[in-house]
């Protein structure tokens, strides 16, 4: 993602930042700042040292400070995606412990396999859910991720069944 400020001294700062390895690049007017400790860069240029200060990470929002200035780069997660989030463990919780599916031959898979998978699975809902401003959107997300989630956990626990058959 390459985000692109403007100072009120007409100084542009470009940020790219990798959501996937959370890798930072700072650009001053076209200078890529060097990283000097754990949240500090700076560049050089005619003027003398410009440093910048990172705040923040990719779930509590990501910020870069400037000059007493800041640049929001990421937003951070709002508390919704945290609970829709947590809905495909709760309905694996919920779900995996029902024995009475097995009488009609339906087997959900819960337990460590099933917790593990809806536990990815939401937090996989809330880097999709980035992408989307609206709320209904992000709705959306998670209602496929949970979907998804039934799908999966119903067709390993038939594969288990399927491939470990009752005597």
């Amino acid at each position: 993602m390459r985000k692109e400020f403007v100072t009120r001294r007409d100084e542009n700062i470009v940020v790219d930042y990798s959501t996937f390895s959370g890798r930072i690049v700072i650009f001053y007017n076209g200078i890529v700042a060097e990283k000097y400790a754990r949240r500090f860069y700076r560049a050089f240029d005619e003027n003398g040292v410009h440093t910048f200060y990172v705040d923040g990470g990719y779930f509590s929002g990501l910020r870069i400070f400037y000059d007493q200035t800041s640049f929001p780069v990421l937003e951070r997660v709002p508390w919704y995606c945290y609970l829709l989030a947590s809905l495909p463990l709760i309905m694996t919780m919920i779900l995996g412990n029902m024995g009475e599916l097995t009488k009609y031959g339906f087997y959900y898979v819960g337990g460590f396999i099933g917790g593990g998978l809806s536990g990815l699975l939401g937090v996989l809902g809330i880097a999709f859910s980035r992408g989307f401003p609206r709320i209904w959107q992000r709705i959306l997300v998670f209602f496929v991720i949970l979907v998804a989630t039934f799908l999966l956990c119903l067709g390993i626990g038939n594969l288990i069944a399927m491939w470990f058959p009752k005597q």
